[in-house]
């Protein structure tokens, strides 16, 4: 008897970790409860709407960085919906070109940690040059 035969499958949709569909899911659910279904949708060409998106992005990266599991929300999920959301703004020209306008902007302007990168900088140059200065008054003395 011949086997049945099928086309070769193109996304293998059953290799995508079950947790990482349930938990992302469970996110877009608390989103519809609060905002209602596809809301989200509605900000594929408003760029505030998407610069709050990347900005929640960022807040969850972080917040599960520093916090880890402590932090009672479950920060990567928040991480993987905001991603399928831009994601999905993105499949449109529209939304692409205001994902990149929004991008644009943030290049223009300098991030919180580079600030911050720069000042530890300063502090860790400062603490050093005051203990060469310790070190060279010790010799002299």
């Amino acid at each position: 008897m011949e086997k049945a035969k099928s086309s070769k499958v193109a996304l293998r949709l059953d290799l995508v970790p079950e947790c990482f569909i349930r938990r992302v899911a469970e996110r877009f659910t608390l989103g519809a409860e609060n905002y209602g279904e596809y809301n989200y949708r509605k900000g594929i060409t408003d760029e505030k709407f998407i610069q709050e998106r990347i900005n929640h992005l960022k807040l969850h990266l972080s917040n599960f960085f520093i916090r880890g599991y402590a932090d009672p929300d479950d920060n990567l999920s928040a991480v993987a919906s905001g991603v399928a959301m831009l994601m999905e703004f993105e499949a449109s020209s529209a939304g692409k070109l205001a994902i990149q306008n929004v991008l644009n902007r943030m290049n223009n302007v300098p991030m919180v940690s580079d600030v911050l990168y720069d000042a530890i900088a300063d502090i860790e140059q400062a603490i050093r040059g005051e203990q060469v200065e310790k070190r060279n008054k010790n010799a002299r003395s």
